[in-house]
């Protein structure tokens, strides 16, 4: 793990999130014929509250990750496992720090997030599908990890291709990311017209996509949109407690070290690694590991 690592977790973790908010902005402007009575906000805000979301977990992380070294959630397990009864792929998405800093360890990877299923409590079904998405993320870290610093490695998805997959969800998400052809902004439009679309399916794909293109791959308007206007900012306050694109990256990375501790490949001499917020439109790439500052 180098530093390129920390910028490649920012990159992914972009990805995640601004797909979440285009798929968020986009259900509140589409009119709903079934939408819901007014009068039944405050009991459903209520509820809502009760129950810990797979992006409260990611936030509340990011905010203490000098406390502790093992990220095993504590008295958080119980809200994780009710997480799990609503949506396991949750679980995926609460998890997908502990994946990305253990994609280029050997076998020990699997075995931390494993442990960690099992500190969780987590159902024999939800810790298989944590070791698919593990699994799938891997392969796309070693088709495009570069040969040299200065040598980006070909545009290839046969990760995708070759993935032997049993959720139907996630067989969804490879196909519509290769139809696309690693494409961030054509793999969502795609998503959007999938029939019943289920709500995780286009942050499945912003995450593949990112995985492949990187950060750069993200269009500077989509970022300008969803990351910086004014007029998505309750958008983002909401569902990720951030103003703009820097505080996203801060919270990246307090994520990136509140889970090193646990990462099979990071030394502890890289923990004290740490570059500047780099600024809207900065240069990232796979292949020189380093930003355009």
């Amino acid at each position: 793990m180098t530093l390129s690592w920390q910028e490649r977790f920012r990159a992914i973790f972009t990805g995640l999130v601004v797909a979440d908010l285009r798929s968020d902005v986009g259900a509140m402007e589409a009119p709903r014929e079934d939408a819901l009575d007014l009068s039944c906000t405050p009991a459903l805000e209520s509820t809502r509250a009760q129950t810990l979301t797979w992006r409260q977990v990611l936030i509340q992380l990011a905010q203490v990750y000098g406390q502790e070294r093992l990220p095993s959630l504590g008295h958080c397990s119980e809200q994780i496992r009710m997480l799990e009864a609503d949506n396991p792929l949750g679980v995926c998405f609460a998890a997908l720090p502990l994946m990305l800093l253990n994609l280029d360890g050997p076998g020990s990877g699997a075995i931390a997030l494993v442990r960690w299923a099992e500190q969780q409590g987590l159902r024999v079904e939800t810790q298989n599908l944590l070791e698919a998405v593990f699994h799938l993320l891997r392969r796309g870290v070693e088709s495009v990890q570069p040969l040299s610093a200065s040598m980006p490695p070909p545009k290839t998805l046969d990760w995708l291709t070759s993935a032997s997959l049993s959720d139907p969800l996630l067989t969804l998400a490879t196909e519509i990311t290769v139809q696309a052809r690693g494409q961030y902004a054509l793999a969502l439009r795609l998503a959007d017209l999938a029939p019943a679309k289920p709500r995780e399916l286009p942050l499945l794909v912003g995450v593949l996509s990112t995985l492949q293109e990187g950060l750069s791959g993200i269009p500077l308007s989509w970022r300008l949109q969803y990351l910086n206007s004014a007029a998505n900012q309750s958008a983002r306050i909401y569902n990720w407690a951030i103003a703009n694109e820097a505080a996203l990256w801060q919270l990246a990375d307090g994520l990136f070290y509140r889970w090193a501790g646990v990462s099979s490949s990071i030394k502890p001499d890289q923990l004290g690694l740490t570059y500047p917020v780099a600024q809207l439109g900065a240069n990232l790439h796979w292949a020189s590991g380093r930003s355009g500052l």
